[in-house]
């Protein structure tokens, strides 16, 4: 079983120039950014996606499926997602409940 959380908020990042200036008024800039954000109730919000595989098919693959620096391919094993506070996340985490029940079985 592998988890995913992706953010919501998107990908920003900084040219070297950029990220050299921040960094020589403040080397822990992201918590002053993270603290700022939740005082305008700006919250960092994330989707949660899960991806099942039987243990049987661990033993199938051609990569190790244990190694936690890979990640498994989503054409092959789809992850769920669920949206917070969406309709959707309850089915999702019934899905996950019955798939993880059948993996374990």
């Amino acid at each position: 079983m592998k988890f995913h959380f992706k953010t919501m908020q998107g990908h920003k990042f900084w040219t070297n120039a950029e990220a050299e200036a921040v960094v020589a008024k403040d080397r822990e800039s992201a918590q002053p950014d993270l603290f700022t954000a939740i005082e305008r109730r700006d919250f960092p919000r994330w989707r949660f996606c899960v991806q099942v595989m039987p243990e049987g098919d661990a033993e199938k693959t051609a990569y190790n499926p244990f190694d936690l620096t890979k990640v498994w391919p989503h054409r092959v094993i789809e992850a769920m997602c669920a949206m917070p506070g969406s309709a959707s996340s309850a089915a999702a985490f019934s899905a996950w409940a019955r798939a993880s029940r059948i993996a374990s079985a």
